[in-house]
């Protein structure tokens, strides 16, 4: 299977889905990387690939569409998509779906449960609401990972990766998160046909 992905939090997430709906499935390859321009760019490549090998290609919604299917029609212009290419969408971020795992989340940030959304696929930034609730940390190190430090122009705290991607490998639910985000669910059933 190859995985075309934004950024490498979305490839831990597309591993542990992997790994949950198609356990025997060995990744091969991870492209992309470097935003939803790369993984565009590779669009038609990934799906002539699609004919021989399975494929799962997950790109975030983000604001530049009002829904997927705005997306899919723009992505797709003039291509018919192999069944062996799994094209999802996480509305609105990859974010969304990890924030979905409420409880394991909730527990991962110290912070109260009843601070993560019922519906992470409304939440218009989740990555930002990832810092915004990780400021209210009873951890300091929590704090310190997903925080950027005062005056700085980052978006993310130094230790975001690491840590939200050893959160995802280790913890995160997909299953439980899918009760909570109807994209999420989506693709879950997607990759298990």
């Amino acid at each position: 299977m190859i995985l075309a992905v934004e950024d490498s939090l979305s490839e831990a997430v597309c591993r542990r889905l992997v790994r949950l709906t198609r356990p025997t499935a060995e990744i091969s390859a991870v492209v992309g990387l470097t935003g939803h321009g790369s993984i565009r760019r590779r669009l038609r490549e990934l799906n002539r690939s699609a004919t021989a090998l399975d494929v799962l290609l997950l790109t975030d919604l983000n604001s530049a569409y009002p829904c997927p299917g705005a997306l899919l029609l723009d992505w797709l212009s003039g291509l018919t998509l192999n069944a062996r290419l799994f094209f999802r969408v996480a509305v609105r971020e990859v974010e969304a779906w990890v924030l979905a795992d409420r409880t394991h989340f909730a527990a991962e940030l110290q912070v109260p449960l009843d601070r993560i959304p019922l519906a992470p696929d409304s939440v218009g930034d989740p990555k930002a609401l990832f810092v915004q609730l990780a400021r209210g940390s009873r951890s300091s190190l929590v704090r310190g990972d997903l925080v950027p430090a005062a005056g700085s122009t980052a978006l993310v705290g130094p230790g975001y990766n690491p840590r939200m991607i050893g959160f995802v490998r280790d913890t995160w639910d997909p299953t439980i998160a899918a009760e909570f985000s109807s994209s999420l669910a989506r693709a879950l059933r997607r990759l298990a046909e």
